[in-house]
């Protein structure tokens, strides 16, 4: 099973999520951070993913309505003649569970494609209470 960790650091302001393959693939033990924060001057979430494939993904532009929140990539060169989007989803399902869903499109977001989808939660989860709060 993969193993994830979910903290608020820095005073509150970042939620710090830590993820780890459950397996080795290719001889890689896959791991990578998130971090979310709320930036008070274009009054969005962000969330900035790395890894140690020396793979990063910026969400520059986050949302948070009712009981979820999403965050979009700006365009990004997925193939050489190919443009595309990804947008990632948090939808609280309980207040100790929340399922993601990550998604590309390569048609200026007329369709979208699912890359993955996750349950997580547990007690220590805070990341959805924090992010749908403001």
């Amino acid at each position: 099973m993969a193993k994830k960790q979910v903290t608020v650091i820095l005073d509150s302001c970042i939620i710090l999520e830590e993820w780890t393959s459950a397996g080795v693939v290719q001889g890689l033990r896959y791991a990578g951070k998130s971090f979310k924060t709320f930036n008070a001057v274009t009054k969005q979430w962000q969330q900035t993913w790395v890894d140690n494939t020396g793979g990063s993904t910026e969400y520059l532009s986050g949302k948070s309505e009712k009981d979820n929140i999403v965050f979009k990539t700006g365009r990004f060169k997925f193939h050489p003649d190919t443009m595309a989007i990804r947008k990632l989803s948090f939808y609280k399902l309980s207040d100790d569970r929340v399922r993601q869903h990550d998604e590309i499109s390569k048609d200026d977001e007329k369709t979208w494609t699912t890359d993955a989808f996750l349950i997580t939660g547990g007690r220590n989860d805070k990341r959805l209470q924090l992010a749908v709060a403001n």
